[in-house]
Parts: structure tokens; C-alpha cells; sequence
């Protein structure tokens, strides 16, 4: 059996072979039509190995999976996926030596990876979030589409295979998968191998390029400040100071639950936004775009939270139980209360902090300010609410309806002249 397979310009020939011998009368296994077996006693190898010249001889003992090849089954169907990586230009022999290269391959590797993430989330350099997503990624979709692969030969062309492999998957009701979602599967791959090339597992050469993968805008509601006024109305009195906080100073409901009193400054003339909760209700001692802030309060908010009853815990803003509110019970509260002022759901989150980014858009405010107001630690982050800043375009919509208006009070004029 000598198939030959050409690869980058290198012709492969690969048989099956064994070292064995007959344990009956020592003699020589011969090939024949259903594989090897001695012709005088019957008998049949059960160590098998691949023998194939690729640029180079190399004997392969052991499939992908670390399995013997103990029948020559096993032996063909390995040669038989050998082809198969040849024909996608996916085979590398040397992936097959394990006690060299097994460390690359895109299984141990990519875990190996996840254990240094899960010491950056223990530091709190991430967060939780940001690991449980990494971790969704890695298992199910980039082991399970590279496994072996070492991740020094993947390349861009890898990559670009790995792209259009998740273009055509079926997630929910023979839906494709979301461009958002693919974009973030991407964007860990990308940040696994910089990784790499920061420690220097790979060189800049073995660096692949990566796709730009175009997200459709996603809307989000916006409301008034009397929209919201009616709202807080609804809102029970004893919670009502956090939702204050929230909407006036568009601080994410995470971060608000987790100011305590050490981040108070004065009398409650300013408060540092340095601590927030992550996803699985942990306090973390960052917030999320990871740099403190300040706030300088207004007089009205002062007054509030001077007459906020003192928490054993330490944190400002506490439940009747006198516990940190939990973000489930404010998503329920808020869309309770919205129900009873008469409005459809709105997410707590677009009723408070895009609502706040897009007035501050349409009262002029540049990108700088708005992402100094709103912690954001990108500007690109901030030009999503310019979308929704109508009222600061009235001016140009104006000009051009009077540019209008002229253009078609002359044109009579002209054809009189004629």
C-alpha cells in the first residue's frame, strides 16, 4: 500500500509496516489483500507503524489520540486521515512525535493557557467573566476544531479556515452564528497567540493574521430625564437612592453595589468608582476597565447619601436586609417599576448609563468628555451614542432644508428668463 500524496511541493509515500515477528516460527509477516499475517502458522502482528518519507523519513507508532496501533485497521485509518490532512493542507508529521511537540498542540496548549488565566482572575487582572468566556471558547469550539494542530504551523490560512468553519456552524434554530459571537471566538484566539509570541513560544513569523469580522450596530433605548423621573417614582423609597446614583452619574449597577465608605471623600463631596462585582457576585478591587475614577457629587445626591443609614458591612448602598443589592434583584425592582409607569421593558442598563451618553451627545459634549464621565477607558467605546445624538444635528438638518427651500424659490426664475 503506497499512496502518494503532493503537499507544498513535497510528494509523501506512506505504507504500512511492522517490526514483528511470528511467535509461532519467527518468521516474516507478509502484506496481503486484508492485511498482515504470517503464511504459515496465520498469525498477525499487533504492534503496527506507519512508515511515510514527507521531505524526511518518519515512523508514526501512535495515532492523533496517543492510541497503539495495534491492527492494521488502526493502521489504515490512520494513513487514511493522513491523506485527508494532505489533501487540507493541515499535516504536519512532526505532531505526531509526541514527547517534542506534544506541548504545542493546540489541545494542551490552549490549556495550558487557560491555567495562566485562571492566575490572572485569581490577581484580578480579569475577570470573572472574561475567564468563564475564554473557557466556553476554548473547549467548545477551538480544541475541538484544532486539536492536534501544533499552533506554530496553524498560520493565517489556519486561521482563515477556522473563520469560515465558524461562518457555516448551526447554533439555535438553525441559526448561523451570530457575527458578535464569532468575532469574540477570534478575539481569543488572537490574544492566546500574542500571548505566545510575548513569551516567546512562537516567533512573529509563525504569528498568524487575523480576520476583521464586520458587527451589524446593535440599537439600545433611551430615555428622558422625565421618562426616568416617572420611573424612580415606581421605585420602592428605601432603594430609590441607588437608582438615583445610577441615572444621575450613569455609574454601571455593578460598580455602584460595590462603593463602600472607604471610597467616600469629604462629607460626601466626591466618590471613587474603584471596586465592582463580577459575574459570579465576587468583589473585585477593580473596576471593570480596571483604573479608578472620581465623581464629584451634586448637592442633591450629597443630601441623599447623608441620609443613608450606616451598614455594619461597610458598603453604601445596602438592602432593606442590610446586605449589597444584588443585580438580579435591581434588573426585577427597575422592570417592576417601569411596568407600573406604563413603559415597555428597557434594560436598567440603557435606562441609566446609555441614556446619559447619548444626552451628554446631545448637548455637544466631545467623545473625550463623555468617556471621562463614563469610565471608558477607549473613545471607540464612546462614539456608539453620536448615533443617537439627534437633537445636536437639528442645526445641519436646518441648513440643509433652507439650502433647499432657495434652490426651489429660484428656479422659476430662471425658466422666465429662457
Amino acid at each position: 500500500m503506497h499512496p502518494e500524496q503532493t503537499y507544498s511541493g513535497l510528494t509523501m509515500k506512506g505504507q504500512i509496516r511492522t517490526k514483528q515477528r511470528c511467535p509461532a516460527c519467527n518468521g516474516r509477516f507478509q502484506e496481503g489483500k486484508k492485511g498482515f499475517s504470517c503464511p504459515f502458522c496465520s498469525t498477525i502482528p499487533t504492534r503496527y507503524f506507519v512508515d511515510i518519507y514527507f521531505g524526511r523519513r518518519v515512523k508514526i507508532y501512535k495515532d492523533q489520540s496517543g492510541q497503539i496501533l495495534d491492527s492494521f485497521d488502526r493502521a489504515h485509518r490512520l494513513l487514511t486521515h493522513i491523506r485527508w490532512e494532505i489533501d487540507n493542507r493541515r499535516f504536519n508529521p512532526d505532531k505526531y512525535i509526541r514527547a517534542k511537540y506534544e506541548p504545542y498542540f493546540m489541545e494542551n496548549f490552549a490549556r495550558k493557557w487557560l491555567r495562566e488565566q485562571e492566575l490572572r482572575q485569581r490577581s484580578e487582572e480579569i475577570s470573572y467573566s472574561t475567564l468563564f468566556k475564554q473557557k466556553r471558547i476554548i473547549e467548545n469550539f477551538i480544541i475541538g476544531y484544532f486539536g492536534r494542530d501544533d499552533v506554530r504551523q496553524i498560520g493565517t490560512r489556519g486561521v482563515k479556515d477556522f473563520n469560515t468553519h465558524l461562518s457555516s456552524l448551526k447554533v439555535k434554530a438553525d441559526k448561523g452564528m451570530s457575527p458578535k459571537y464569532r468575532q469574540d471566538i477570534i478575539g481569543v484566539l488572537r490574544q492566546m497567540f500574542n500571548d505566545a509570541l510575548e513569551a516567546e513560544d512562537i516567533n512573529r513569523a509563525q504569528l498568524p493574521v487575523f480576520p476583521t469580522i464586520e458587527v451589524p450596530q446593535t440599537g439600545f433605548e433611551v430615555l428622558e430625564e422625565e421618562e426616568q423621573d416617572e420611573i424612580l417614582e415606581k421605585i420602592p423609597d428605601y432603594d430609590r437612592p441607588i437608582y438615583h446614583f445610577i441615572i444621575t452619574y450613569g455609574v454601571r449597577p455593578s460598580e455602584v453595589r460595590a462603593v463602600k465608605r472607604d471610597a467616600v471623600i469629604g462629607d460626601f463631596d466626591r466618590i471613587i468608582i474603584r471596586r465592582t462585582f463580577s459575574r459570579n457576585n465576587r468583589l473585585r478591587e477593580n473596576p471593570k476597565e480596571g483604573k479608578w475614577r472620581t465623581i464629584s457629587l451634586l448637592d442633591d445626591t450629597r443630601e441623599i447619601l447623608r441620609a443613608l443609614p450606616a451598614s455594619m458591612t461597610g458598603f453604601i448602598f445596602v438592602n432593606s436586609w442590610g446586605r449589597p443589592y444584588s443585580q438580579s434583584y435591581l434588573n426585577d425592582t427597575w422592570n417592576s417599576a417601569c411596568s407600573k409607569a406604563g413603559y415597555r421593558y428597557i434594560p436598567l442598563y440603557h435606562g441609566s448609563r446609555h441614556s446619559l451618553g447619548t444626552k451628554l451627545a446631545n448637548e455637544g459634549f466631545g467623545k473625550e468628555i463623555i468617556a471621562t464621565v463614563l469610565g471608558h477607558s477607549n473613545t471607540k467605546t464612546t462614539e456608539r451614542y453620536a448615533r443617537y445624538a439627534s437633537d445636536s444635528l437639528k442645526p445641519f438638518y436646518q441648513r440643509k432644508k433652507a439650502k433647499k427651500a432657495t434652490v426651489h424659490k429660484l428656479s422659476p426664475n430662471k425658466e422666465s428668463t429662457t
